[in-house]
């Protein structure tokens, strides 16, 4: 490798370094009013927290490592641009063409890397992520319902417990307002009952004895009375570090491999069922790693072209870009999932766009 090639990646790898820091931690000021909520109110440990961020991070790194290759090959090549350095060495001989291969060196390293986050992080972090916000939380939920005070944390429901004995599990006096199903409000009321988890099938149920289940008609002029013996109630568990409020117990199309996600696909081909979600997740798995070279190509004549925009102008260029391809990428991939152009079209058309784009400045550039 010669001299050039280490000085340009030299500086690619500094501003990598930079731009992968800053719009990471962008993406994680999103969940850090959720991630506090879930200390104060909830009493999640501060091992936890950190173990549910090191969870979430390859959702971001997918996104961000891709990011931040434009942003160090469009600010490498504007500082190199300003400080004349370009036209220095080109003036002994070397191409454009020539100079762009530190950047494929950088872009390489950041396809395998995203690669790996996509096939083999990403669906083991949300899993783990899920998994290990629905222990936490349902580990709370006893503790979460306070006796004698109206309890609204769970979803649909208002839980009233008139005793809540410390050493035995079972609550006593249960009233229960459900409003899941607004046309059909229900009120339920029990002489006790005990908070029952299962961790394999993710769920949270109330199990209720000796109880009345009031049920309003849809007309709202009558309603219908049973009595039972035993009753299981769902909970949703809150979710805080969700923007939803919700924990979405089932499991995701991101948490599988892409064995399972052909294993769906398959079934789903065999029940005559519509598994344009199931392509597009699949196909997204090898398109956004190819990001990395779009970008980084991309990214140099751009920043030759933007010498004067100085290390704040091109960041500001880089993110005009990003948001650009992710529209893009954003829009074609809800029409793929919504089957209205083909999922293969939907998640590989960004990439084209911007390929040819990037192609044409990298020739005009040479040009020049």
């Amino acid at each position: 490798m010669k001299i050039i090639d280490r000085y340009i990646l030299k500086e690619l790898f500094r501003f990598f370094i930079l731009g992968l820091g800053v719009l990471t931690s962008i993406l994680f000021l999103d969940k850090v009013l959720y991630m506090t909520e879930m200390i104060i109110n909830r009493g999640i440990g501060i091992s936890v927290i950190l173990m549910l961020m090191i969870y979430l991070s390859p959702a971001f790194l997918v996104i961000t490592i891709p990011m931040a290759v434009l942003v160090a090959s469009l600010i490498t090549f504007s500082r190199l641009s300003a400080d004349n350095e370009i036209i220095a060495i080109r003036a002994h001989g070397i191409s454009f063409y020539r100079l762009l291969f530190p950047v494929t060196i950088l872009s390489l390293l950041a396809y395998i890397a995203t690669n790996f986050l996509m096939i083999y992080a990403l669906p083991h972090g949300t899993r783990s992520f899920r998994g290990l916000v629905f222990k936490s939380f349902s580990s709370n939920a006893n503790y979460e319902i306070k006796e004698r005070v109206f309890n609204n944390d769970f979803e649909g429901l208002v839980i009233y417990i008139n005793e809540k004995p410390v050493l035995n599990p079972y609550m006593k006096g249960i009233f229960i307002a459900d409003s899941k199903t607004m046309d059909r409000p229900q009120t339920i009321s029990a002489s006790e009952g005990r908070i029952i988890t299962d961790k394999e099938s993710m769920k949270v149920t109330l199990h209720l004895k000796d109880g009345t289940i009031h049920t309003m008609d849809e007309d709202r002029e009558g309603y219908q009375l049973l009595t039972f013996n035993t009753y299981d109630l769902s909970l949703d568990i809150p979710n805080t570090a969700s923007p939803t409020g919700k924990l979405l117990v089932l499991k995701g199309i991101k948490e599988m491999p892409i064995k399972e996600i052909k294993e769906r696909i398959n079934q789903l081909k065999r029940e005559k069922k519509s598994y344009s979600s199931e392509l597009v997740e699949l196909y997204k798995k090898f398109s956004i790693p190819v990001n990395c070279f779009i970008l980084g190509i991309i990214g140099a004549p751009l920043g030759v072209k933007s010498r004067r925009a100085g290390k704040y102008g091109s960041f500001a260029i880089s993110l005009a870009i990003i948001l650009f391809y992710y529209i893009c990428m954003i829009s074609g991939e809800s029409l793929g999932k919504a089957g209205k152009i083909p999922p293969l079209l939907a998640t590989w058309t960004p990439n084209v766009i911007v390929g040819i784009v990037g192609m044409f400045l990298v020739y005009k550039t040479s040009k020049e």
